[in-house]
């Protein structure tokens, strides 16, 4: 009989119910906290304060609720950030901290140019020892939540349509 060892869950939600109005709510808090490049990306990560977090947390409070409840744990939003992806941009593989969870807020995103974000399962495959890769559905209005430990990445843009995110942890109160 087969049975499992491990399953990493995420979250995925569809946000357009109010999308027009958050878009535009989101759109302005980001222009309170201008973006400096990075690496390979803008962010305005070292500018953003608990204000921002707060902002935020009406618009994604009912599914963080959501996910509380499945996981049994009371979660609060720690830190939340954006960044903005211009043609060559990417994010090499990282991943947020080894407890908790993190998301992503696909703000502006055309599922069909711009670059996708995907996710590495953190041991080998045992039948050939090679790294496997998941890519979620994604569109602009979806919100992504995984466990913090998850290492990500996204390839460099292949097109002149901006890519923009709210990414964010959640730690367990």
């Amino acid at each position: 009989m087969k049975e499992y060892l491990f399953t990493i869950p995420y979250w995925s939600f569809d946000l357009n119910e109010n999308w027009k109005k958050n878009k535009s709510t989101l759109k302005k808090l980001i222009k309170k906290y201008p973006y400096g490049r990075s690496t390979c990306f803008y962010s305005n990560k070292d500018k953003t304060d608990h204000a921002f977090s707060e902002s935020l947390l009406p618009i994604i409070k009912p599914q963080i609720e959501i996910v509380s409840k499945e996981i049994n744990h009371s979660l609060i939003l720690h830190e939340a950030w954006s960044c903005f992806y211009k043609k060559g941009d990417s994010i090499v593989i990282h991943k947020h901290s080894n407890e908790g969870l993190s998301g992503i807020l696909y703000l502006e995103y055309n599922e069909k140019i711009n670059s996708k974000t995907t996710y590495q399962q953190p041991f080998q495959s045992f039948w050939n020892d090679k790294s496997f890769f998941v890519i979620p559905p994604a569109k602009e209005g979806t919100l992504l939540i995984v466990p913090s430990f998850v290492e990500h990445f996204t390839l460099p843009e292949k097109t002149n349509k901006i890519k923009e995110i709210i990414s964010f942890d959640l730690k367990f109160n």
